[in-house]
């Protein structure tokens, strides 16, 4: 089973009361204290921001595995 993420080549920060995170999805999230974790938004986080993970680029990836 896999786990549904979001991924951005340049990830920007977006205010989690004006656009919801997708329902479900792995996401990079910002606390209201100002620390970044990895999961999925629900409402008794305290999250402000929240943006894709980070996206590699093909040549990245290659180097990594290569």
């Amino acid at each position: 089973m896999s786990e549904k993420y979001l991924s951005e080549l340049q990830p920007i920060w977006k205010c989690a009361k004006q656009y919801p995170p997708p329902k479900g999805t792995k996401v990079l999230l910002r606390t209201e204290y100002g620390q970044a974790i990895i999961g999925q938004h629900y409402p008794e986080g305290q999250f402000t921001h929240w943006c894709g993970l980070p996206r590699l680029l093909p040549e990245q990836k290659a180097k990594l595995h290569g």
